[in-house]
């Protein structure tokens, strides 16, 4: 073979090892941990071998950077002139000849040289590890790993020099790659929904999954006022009237003073019924179960597991003052994750907590304080530690609200247009025009 012929075998030797080495290094880069621990699982070939190499990343990058330096020299040293080289026999046959046909030749193999490089060398191989990161880390496992024993003791010094130079920029030594953070994931959620990848349902799941953590149990508790109990002190025909027409499969019980003595769970009575017991119902106390007391400040991840661990499905809440301010059950907090769950036993309502209308919102006493923030767009202090607009309302009046009564804050009225006893069922809230700084020590107040 000529000298041309073996230049030529030379060109495409380092431009393979240049692309190999490309994508070795962004392969490593773009793989994620998680994603080599299954195929370790899996007990795929090379797969513990990348692992190790992805956990000693800077190491392994420094050994691919030296490949794609040694190989982009090696393309400069015999590359360039034997492009030329062959370019000059044909641009010949077109006439050009002397000084002009060796700089002609030159500058056409040095662009058609540069092209290869680039598309060959570099962006292909770049493009393809970036998109399947995996499949090409496991290929390239084992060369590399031979590449790494055979320059150790170069790329010893290499990365040894490359440390101590970020130690002078302040730069110290840890992991290459980082855990996905939180923010990072719903970045990734939001654009797979957007395109497709994902269902609206499940980007919203995983969404509020996110939020579950920052829940208190007052965020997600039934007030005491709604809660239907049972009493150790009612007759047999009223106790079985509210178990009937709820339908709730537990309800706690109350002593003559109102405290909670346990919590009957409607199986136990089903249990009764079929073993034809007798006096059922003048025996509750002999089948409650003891309750559990929480704060309202719990997170309710936190009671999750306790109720887990318990094997409990419903909690009882109680304030700093002893008082018992609501319950909350399993369904409720996997309500905040999967959205409403209902059965053939619960209500259709159709009404709203919150609707527009044409001077602004009317809202249901009961609205979660997040949603009322999410739809007006109002800012509301988080020391409140206020569950719903009705709190939200009397803690700003400080006092029992009554129909008629009116407020503002925050650029908004809040006019109280309905009550239910001591419990404020309807709100109507309208722009105000006056803005109120949300560290002020008192609300704007309006006559009623």
């Amino acid at each position: 073979m000529s000298s041309l012929t073996y230049s030529l075998v030379a060109v495409v030797a380092l431009l393979a090892a240049n692309a190999f080495f490309v994508a070795a290094e962004f392969a490593l880069v773009k793989v994620r941990g998680y994603q080599l621990d299954q195929a370790v699982g899996q007990r795929r070939r090379a797969a513990i071998l990348s692992a190790r190499m992805h956990k000693n990343l800077d190491a392994y990058l420094a050994a691919c950077q030296l490949g794609i330096t040694m190989a982009s020299l090696g393309l400069g040293w015999v590359g360039e002139p034997a492009v030329a080289a062959l370019l000059e026999p044909l641009l010949a046959k077109v006439g050009i000849t002397g000084p002009a046909l060796h700089t002609i030749s030159f500058i056409v193999g040095f662009l058609v040289f540069s092209s290869l490089h680039i598309v060959v060398g570099e962006q292909v191989p770049k493009t393809y590890a970036i998109r399947k990161p995996t499949p090409v880390t496991l290929a390239l496992a084992y060369p590399l790993q031979w590449f790494y024993w055979l320059v150790f003791p170069l790329n010893w010094l290499l990365d040894r020099a490359n440390a101590a130079i970020l130690r002078l920029l302040g730069v110290r030594g840890g992991p290459h790659h980082e855990v996905i953070s939180e923010d990072e994931i719903s970045a990734i959620v939001n654009e797979s929904e957007a395109h497709g990848e994902l269902e609206q349902s499940t980007a919203e799941i995983i969404r509020k999954a996110f939020l579950f953590d920052d829940q208190t149990v007052r965020e997600v508790m039934v007030p005491w006022v709604n809660v239907d109990k049972l009493r150790l002190t009612s007759d047999v025909h009223t106790n079985k009237e509210i178990v009937v027409k709820t339908q709730h499969s537990r309800f706690p019980v109350l002593d003559s003073k109102g405290n909670v003595v346990g919590v009957l769970a409607t199986k136990d009575l089903t249990a009764a019924f079929v073993a034809e017991e007798q006096n059922v119902w003048a025996t509750l106390s002999d089948r409650l179960r003891a309750p559990m007391v929480v704060p309202p400040t719990l997170l309710i991840s936190l009671l999750l597991e306790r109720m887990r661990s318990t094997r409990t499905h419903m909690a009882i809440i109680v304030d700093e003052h002893g008082t018992y301010i609501g319950i909350v059950t399993l369904e409720d907090m996997l309500e905040e994750i999967v959205g409403e769950i209902e059965d053939e036993w619960d209500v259709d309502e159709t009404v709203e907590p919150i609707e527009a209308v044409e001077s602004g919102w009317r809202a249901s006493g009961q609205l979660p304080i997040a949603m009322l923030e999410e739809t007006v767009g109002i800012d509301i202090d988080r020391h409140t530690q206020i569950g719903t607009l009705g709190g939200f309302v009397m803690q700003l009046l400080e006092r029992l609200p009554k129909e008629g009564d009116s407020i503002t804050y925050g650029g908004f009225k809040f006019y109280v247009a309905q009550m239910d006893g001591r419990q404020v069922k309807t709100v109507l809230i309208s722009p105000s025009g006056k803005r109120r700084g949300k560290t002020a020590d008192a609300p704007e107040e309006e006559a009623s």
